[in-house]
């Protein structure tokens, strides 16, 4: 039997998410990974605090509040992936764990800054949102050899077997 995840890709337009898109010329700059078609929550590795771009971690996310509610016109698009019954379970696992011991994890700044050039090495315990959905996933028992380690968020959409569930204003989002 099959369960359904959610991967959500968001553009702010904060100054930085605004810079990465004019960089690399991409629609999305940021993953959350999602266990309900409600996206709540989200989990992903982004800001702690929503005024505060440096200062980030594993967050929980929600579509009205924190970073999401301080950047009301964030675009996304939401794609459906279906995995086992014992993945989801697993992912569930990992998050809750993650949860209880999130000061451990730290956002990888290093990594995101090489994976701009295609270039990944993994540090242990740190992470940048595209990254921390595909460990997560792999970590799960999940099939990602489509989604390069050096992964960007639109890498993610290959885990998907359609085209996004709904792409618009993430706060219009039902």
């Amino acid at each position: 039997m099959k369960k359904d995840i959610f991967i959500v890709l968001t553009q702010t337009g904060s100054i930085v998410s605004a810079g990465i898109k004019l960089a690399k010329k991409k629609e999305y700059n940021h993953a959350s990974l999602a266990m309900d078609v409600s996206l709540e929550p989200m989990y992903s590795f982004g800001r702690r605090h929503p005024y505060n771009p440096f200062w980030g971690g594993f967050v929980e996310e929600h579509i009205h509040s924190g970073t999401f509610k301080r950047f009301p016109k964030t675009r996304c698009s939401v794609y459906r992936a279906a995995v086992e019954e014992s993945q989801y379970a697993a992912i569930e696992e990992l998050l809750a764990r993650m949860l209880l011991e999130k000061e451990r994890y730290k956002f990888n700044v290093r990594g995101l800054m090489t994976a701009a050039f295609d270039k990944y090495k993994k540090r242990e315990n740190y992470y940048y949102c595209s990254e921390f959905v595909r460990r997560v996933l792999e970590e799960a028992g999940v099939d990602v050899s489509a989604v390069p380690e050096a992964v960007h968020p639109e890498y993610l959409t290959a885990l998907s077997d359609e085209k996004p569930i709904y792409t618009g204003l993430l706060r219009e989002y039902r």
